[in-house]
């Protein structure tokens, strides 16, 4: 369960399963490779489509902050 403070920068993911894009199943407490979870309140929408579109264009630009 996720704590009332929510989950923060640099915190481990809660431990669960989730669909990837790809069809492939992840789990969060141990995904295998760096890894971007987000999360927004409605789908469908041009803020949600823009931030994706965003995360896609930094993708190379990321590192992993171990």
């Amino acid at each position: 369960m996720i704590n009332e403070g929510g989950v923060k920068e640099g915190d481990r993911a809660p431990a669960l399963k989730v669909t990837s894009s790809d069809g492939s199943t992840v789990d969060l407490s141990s995904p295998g490779q760096p890894l971007v979870l987000y999360f927004y309140p409605k789908d469908d929408t041009s803020g949600c489509t823009l931030e994706a579109q965003n995360f896609t264009q930094l993708a190379p630009t990321s590192r992993r902050r171990a």
